[in-house]
């Protein structure tokens, strides 16, 4: 397969999924939609910074075996937040049917 073709995909199915996540926000929060879009911009492209300067430095240190560590690392606490967040959301909508 075409290796500028699978740039692309990739590059598409980020921004695809930036998106999404972005959209969520503004219809999932109850309220004060602007400071939540705000604040999920700002975590997006604050974590983007901090990853960014940490993968230089575990490149420097580690070569490519420390960026696929840190990468399967951030994966992993990803998913956990994630599962654990779709929990916690599940409990409030069971809560908000029962009342």
């Amino acid at each position: 397969m075409d290796k500028n073709f699978r740039n692309r995909n990739l590059y598409f199915r980020f921004f695809a999924s930036h998106s999404i996540a972005s959209s969520w926000v503004g219809r999932l929060a109850a309220q004060n939609k602007a400071q939540a879009a705000s604040l999920y911009l700002f975590s997006y492209y604050f974590g983007g910074s901090i990853v960014g300067t940490a993968s230089g430095t575990f490149y420097s240190n580690f070569g490519w075996i420390g960026i696929v560590i840190m990468i399967a690392v951030l994966s992993t606490i990803s998913l956990l937040i994630s599962i654990r967040l779709g929990t916690i959301s599940s409990r409030i909508i069971k809560l908000l049917k029962i009342q």
